[in-house]
């Protein structure tokens, strides 16, 4: 997945020109710039969302394997100080 940097000077542009439409009292041209912020939007959000999911995997692997290594060092602990039987 790209990082973005490459539509970030396309965006830039369109996003001062809402706020300068409104500025301008240009209603209409203002409304028809709403459709664009949405799909935008979505697209961060989308983005957002599954940078987010891919941390929480790496989060839970980083878990079972500590989980894991957890164990197998209480596994040990518990052959040398229990006796047998």
């Amino acid at each position: 997945m790209g990082s973005g940097r490459e539509t970030r000077p396309v965006l830039s542009l369109s996003i001062r020109r809402l706020p300068r439409l409104l500025n301008a009292g240009n209603y209409a041209a203002a409304a028809e710039q709403f459709p664009r912020w949405n799909t935008r939007a979505a697209m961060v959000l989308s983005d957002l969302l599954s940078r987010a999911d891919a941390r929480a995997g790496e989060l839970a692997s980083a878990y079972d394997r500590a989980r894991i290594a957890g164990l197998a060092c209480e596994a040990s602990y518990n052959a040398l100080v229990k006796p047998a039987g």
